[in-house]
């Protein structure tokens, strides 16, 4: 009677963990198969795009990287993202910090408004940017694009790095503290290298959310700090240009690189 019962709790289990794989997988499946289309259609010799290219070329790549527009739009979001990604681990390092020493009262209130430009639609954020931006004098320029991106990266590099700075690390730096350190001093040469992991986690991630935002920058962005996506709707919207699928190749590249250079934790 028991060996049945186990012999029907590993038959459960082993259903249940077959179902998962094939789940995780499908969903794997579902994400990569559209890029890995758009990508095999950027190899295409024609004006159009098509699936799979009658004949193959790599004549929209070279457009990508002599054409001027191309050039300046893709200059301008990686510009832009290293500088987003920057000022966002730095407020997102300072925040995740400090919350940690205010009152609990005032903790949970501090922590919705960090969150919140995460939650809000984004549609919302680029109409009151249009408003404020252009009382300031600073729609379609560079400050103003990174001002927003960083609004929009912020929340993520703040979450990472609250999830960063354990009890564990406050304990160390409290007793590099007690041994005469300063706290900025104990900060910077306790902590910071403790949380390195987070840190190259939130930048990488802050400049994925600065260098992939297309919602925004169609509100606060013309022509002079146009932005990769902004260049993407643009080609999409008036002539399909094969271009656009070129640059998701070329993006599929820079993140499996990026991944690549994540530090790993070595047994």
């Amino acid at each position: 009677m028991i060996s049945r019962s186990r012999s029907s709790v590993d038959r459960t289990g082993s259903m249940f963990h077959w179902g998962l794989h094939v789940c995780g997988w499908g969903g794997l499946v579902f994400l990569i198969v559209p890029l890995m289309v758009a990508t095999t259609a950027s190899f295409g010799d024609t004006h159009s795009l098509r699936f799979p290219p009658e004949r193959w070329s790599v004549r929209w790549y070279q457009n990508l990287l002599t054409d001027k527009e191309w050039v300046a739009s893709l200059t301008n979001s990686l510009t832009f993202g290293v500088c987003v990604a920057s000022v966002s681990v730095f407020i997102g390092l300072a925040g995740a910090y400090g919350s940690l020493y205010v009152r609990r009262s005032l903790r949970m209130p501090l922590l919705f408004a960090f969150i919140l430009p995460a939650v809000t639609p984004p549609v919302i954020i680029g109409v009151g940017q249009l408003l404020l931006f252009s009382r300031l004098g600073i729609i379609d320029t560079a400050l103003g694009v990174v001002i927003s991106h960083v609004t929009l990266a912020f929340p993520f590099s703040f979450a990472v790095l609250l999830g960063a700075i354990g009890q564990q690390e406050l304990e160390l730096e409290r007793i590099a503290m007690v041994y005469g350190a300063r706290r900025w001093y104990a900060f910077v040469k306790v902590t910071c290298p403790m949380i390195k992991r987070g840190l190259v986690g939130a930048f990488f991630l802050s400049f994925i959310v600065s260098f992939d935002e297309a919602v925004v920058v169609l509100y606060i962005v013309s022509h002079k700090a146009r932005t990769l996506p902004r260049q993407i709707f643009d080609g999409l919207r008036y002539d399909l240009d094969p271009t656009v699928a070129a640059v998701a190749g070329l993006a599929m590249l820079l993140w499996i690189a990026a991944i690549a250079m994540l530090p790993r934790r070595h047994a």
